[in-house]
């Protein structure tokens, strides 16, 4: 590490001191958390649907689809074109009538 720095301790320019590989505690325990979600918690996850009736899992299965292939209306709609809507009404119908 002393090829990184200069003569008064300093970095160099381009030189963090952090060296490549080290990964820091809270990254390997994120990624740890990850491993489990997509191995041994999906696994678990499908054995508990499977056993489950239809009504309650459609209900898991809806529920988790949603973060395999999120809803259109929670992701960032974004018009590479830029070109807009024009002409569009909103028509609110009162149905306590």
């Amino acid at each position: 590490m002393a090829n990184n720095r200069n003569s008064d301790g300093t970095f160099k320019k381009g030189m963090s001191g952090n060296t490549g590989g080290n990964i820091h505690k809270k990254t390997r325990a994120w990624n740890e958390l990850g491993d489990f979600f997509t191995k041994a918690g999906a696994e678990r996850a499908m054995d508990i649907m499977m056993a489950s009736e239809d009504v309650d899992f459609m209900k898991y299965y809806d529920n988790l689809l949603e973060y395999f292939q999120p809803k259109l209306a929670r992701s960032e709609n974004v018009n590479k074109n830029e070109n807009k809507i024009e002409g569009v009404t909103v028509q609110i119908i009162d149905t306590k009538k």
